[in-house]
Protein backbone atom coordinates (compact mmCIF):
# COMPACT_ATOMS: atom_id res chain seq x y z
CA UNK A 1 0.00 0.00 0.00
CA UNK A 2 1.19 3.42 -0.96
CA UNK A 3 1.58 6.31 1.63
CA UNK A 4 -0.91 7.97 -0.75
CA UNK A 5 -3.65 5.82 -1.10
CA UNK A 6 -4.16 4.61 2.60
CA UNK A 7 -7.41 5.52 3.48
CA UNK A 8 -8.02 8.78 5.73
CA UNK A 9 -10.61 6.92 8.00
CA UNK A 10 -7.94 4.44 8.69
CA UNK A 11 -5.02 6.85 9.39
CA UNK A 12 -7.05 8.27 11.49
CA UNK A 13 -7.75 5.17 13.53
CA UNK A 14 -3.92 4.55 13.81
CA UNK A 15 -3.12 8.01 15.05
CA UNK A 16 -5.96 8.81 17.34
CA UNK A 17 -7.46 5.09 18.57
CA UNK A 18 -11.08 3.94 18.49
CA UNK A 19 -13.69 6.65 17.17
CA UNK A 20 -17.54 6.88 16.38
CA UNK A 21 -18.47 6.98 12.55
CA UNK A 22 -19.36 10.57 13.49
CA UNK A 23 -15.50 11.36 14.58
CA UNK A 24 -14.60 9.68 11.47
CA UNK A 25 -16.42 11.27 9.16
CA UNK A 26 -19.17 8.34 8.11
CA UNK A 27 -19.07 4.75 8.23
CA UNK A 28 -15.68 2.84 6.81
CA UNK A 29 -16.79 1.49 3.76
CA UNK A 30 -16.85 -2.33 3.59
CA UNK A 31 -13.87 -2.43 1.28
CA UNK A 32 -12.11 -0.52 3.70
CA UNK A 33 -13.10 -2.46 6.67
CA UNK A 34 -12.10 -5.65 4.88
CA UNK A 35 -8.57 -4.19 3.38
CA UNK A 36 -7.45 -2.40 7.04
CA UNK A 37 -9.45 -5.12 9.18
CA UNK A 38 -11.47 -2.26 10.64
CA UNK A 39 -13.80 -3.39 13.31
CA UNK A 40 -16.94 -2.22 14.66
CA UNK A 41 -17.92 -2.34 18.44
CA UNK A 42 -21.55 -2.09 19.25
CA UNK A 43 -22.95 -5.00 21.71
CA UNK A 44 -26.14 -3.23 22.71
CA UNK A 45 -29.01 -2.38 20.35
CA UNK A 46 -29.91 1.23 19.93
CA UNK A 47 -26.01 2.38 20.78
CA UNK A 48 -23.31 4.33 19.10
CA UNK A 49 -20.52 2.10 17.67
CA UNK A 50 -16.98 2.45 18.02
CA UNK A 51 -14.53 1.52 15.31
CA UNK A 52 -11.55 0.40 15.48
CA UNK A 53 -8.18 -1.65 14.69
CA UNK A 54 -7.31 -5.27 16.19
CA UNK A 55 -4.03 -3.03 17.64
CA UNK A 56 -6.30 -1.33 19.90
CA UNK A 57 -6.30 -1.96 23.24
CA UNK A 58 -9.45 -3.90 24.38
CA UNK A 59 -10.15 -2.07 27.65
CA UNK A 60 -9.95 1.09 26.35
CA UNK A 61 -12.06 0.36 23.35
CA UNK A 62 -14.82 -0.62 26.56
CA UNK A 63 -14.42 2.70 28.50
CA UNK A 64 -15.04 4.70 25.43
CA UNK A 65 -17.89 2.74 24.27
CA UNK A 66 -19.42 2.99 27.72
CA UNK A 67 -18.47 6.64 28.05
CA UNK A 68 -19.95 7.34 24.46
CA UNK A 69 -23.01 5.92 25.20
CA UNK A 70 -23.80 6.43 28.84
CA UNK A 71 -27.03 8.47 28.64
CA UNK A 72 -28.23 5.83 25.75
CA UNK A 73 -27.74 3.00 28.43
CA UNK A 74 -29.32 4.65 31.09
CA UNK A 75 -32.11 5.50 29.44
CA UNK A 76 -32.61 2.38 28.03
CA UNK A 77 -32.31 0.46 31.38
CA UNK A 78 -29.31 -1.04 31.00
CA UNK A 79 -27.43 -2.23 34.02
CA UNK A 80 -24.49 -4.50 35.20
CA UNK A 81 -26.28 -7.45 34.57
CA UNK A 82 -27.78 -7.05 31.35
CA UNK A 83 -24.45 -5.83 29.55
CA UNK A 84 -22.84 -8.80 31.10
CA UNK A 85 -25.22 -10.70 28.95
CA UNK A 86 -24.63 -9.10 25.82
CA UNK A 87 -20.95 -8.93 26.11
CA UNK A 88 -19.00 -12.10 24.05
CA UNK A 89 -16.19 -14.05 25.88
CA UNK A 90 -13.51 -11.92 24.44
CA UNK A 91 -14.89 -8.91 26.06
CA UNK A 92 -16.19 -10.30 29.77
CA UNK A 93 -12.57 -10.46 31.26
CA UNK A 94 -12.15 -6.88 30.44
CA UNK A 95 -15.46 -5.71 31.51
CA UNK A 96 -15.09 -8.08 34.84
CA UNK A 97 -12.03 -6.27 35.51
CA UNK A 98 -13.73 -2.79 35.48
CA UNK A 99 -17.44 -2.93 36.30
CA UNK A 100 -17.40 -2.28 40.00
CA UNK A 101 -14.80 0.65 39.15
CA UNK A 102 -17.09 3.62 40.71
CA UNK A 103 -17.00 5.57 37.53
CA UNK A 104 -19.41 2.80 36.32
CA UNK A 105 -21.81 2.82 39.32
CA UNK A 106 -24.17 4.64 37.11
CA UNK A 107 -25.37 0.89 35.59
CA UNK A 108 -26.21 -0.58 38.91
CA UNK A 109 -29.37 1.62 39.00
CA UNK A 110 -32.52 -0.87 38.69
CA UNK A 111 -30.23 -3.86 39.71
CA UNK A 112 -31.74 -4.48 43.24
CA UNK A 113 -35.65 -4.42 41.63
CA UNK A 114 -33.93 -5.97 38.62
CA UNK A 115 -37.15 -8.69 38.20
CA UNK A 116 -38.37 -9.67 35.10
CA UNK A 117 -36.54 -10.66 31.93
CA UNK A 118 -33.08 -9.67 34.34
CA UNK A 119 -33.93 -11.85 37.12
CA UNK A 120 -35.02 -11.29 40.84
CA UNK A 121 -33.01 -9.28 42.62
CA UNK A 122 -30.90 -10.49 45.50
CA UNK A 123 -32.50 -11.47 48.78
CA UNK A 124 -31.83 -12.72 52.76
CA UNK A 125 -33.00 -16.56 53.23
CA UNK A 126 -35.22 -16.04 56.30
CA UNK A 127 -34.34 -19.96 57.01
CA UNK A 128 -30.59 -19.51 57.18
CA UNK A 129 -29.94 -16.13 56.80
CA UNK A 130 -27.95 -16.77 53.37
CA UNK A 131 -27.91 -12.97 52.14
CA UNK A 132 -27.15 -13.22 48.21
CA UNK A 133 -30.20 -15.22 47.10
CA UNK A 134 -31.18 -14.75 43.44
CA UNK A 135 -34.02 -16.96 43.48
CA UNK A 136 -35.64 -16.96 47.01
CA UNK A 137 -38.62 -19.33 45.84
CA UNK A 138 -35.82 -21.87 44.76
CA UNK A 139 -33.29 -21.57 47.45
CA UNK A 140 -36.42 -21.70 49.98
CA UNK A 141 -37.69 -25.02 48.57
CA UNK A 142 -34.44 -26.88 48.98
CA UNK A 143 -33.12 -24.76 52.35
CA UNK A 144 -32.12 -27.15 55.31
CA UNK A 145 -33.01 -24.89 58.01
Amino acid sequence: MSGGNVSRKYKSLLSDGPQTAEALGGHPAVDERRIYDIQKYNPENQTTALWYLPDHDTERILRQWLDENQSILQSNGINKRSLSQSLSNEWMDVWRDIKSEEQYEWLDSGESDAGGANGQPEMTCPKCGKDDVRNLPRHLSGCDR
